[in-house]
């Protein structure tokens, strides 16, 4: 029988699959990780079972990062903090465009309700011939 997890928990396993820093990850050596917290080994299906943990599960197990041991550091302090800004600006630009995008899809959203264009209309594939 799985167990139900509470909020508090799912969030502090999920920050144990982001936190992961050894080479190998798989649910078994997750499911071993999750047992101060839950205070006994879950099993892979009762973790699976909770989409946000199967999704960051894999996340991370798509993700290259963790497999890397020699992380290149910048010379100074001044590089890293110069590396940082710039990243937290190119953040900020990219959150205030999909901003702008989600705004644009709900206007034509909008207008397509507003003219009788059906939402199986609007999300059909488009046709081969048509893509580049």
């Amino acid at each position: 029988m799985t167990i139900k997890f509470h909020e508090k928990e799912i969030k502090k396993i999920i920050t144990i699959i982001e936190g992961w820093n050894k080479s190998n990850f798989n649910w078994e050596l997750l499911c071993l990780a999750c047992k101060p917290i839950l205070g006994k080994v879950p099993t892979r299906q009762g973790l699976s079972k909770h989409s946000e943990i199967a999704s960051a599960y894999l996340i991370r197990k798509r993700s290259k990062s963790f497999t890397q041991v020699n992380i290149k550091l910048p010379g100074s302090l001044a590089i890293a903090a110069k590396r940082i800004n710039g990243l937290e600006i190119e953040n900020s630009v990219l959150k205030e465009e999909n901003a702008n995008l989600l705004l644009m899809i709900k206007r034509m959203h909008e207008n397509a309700f507003r003219n009788n264009i059906l939402p199986s209309i609007l999300e059909e594939e488009i046709p081969r011939r048509l893509r580049k």
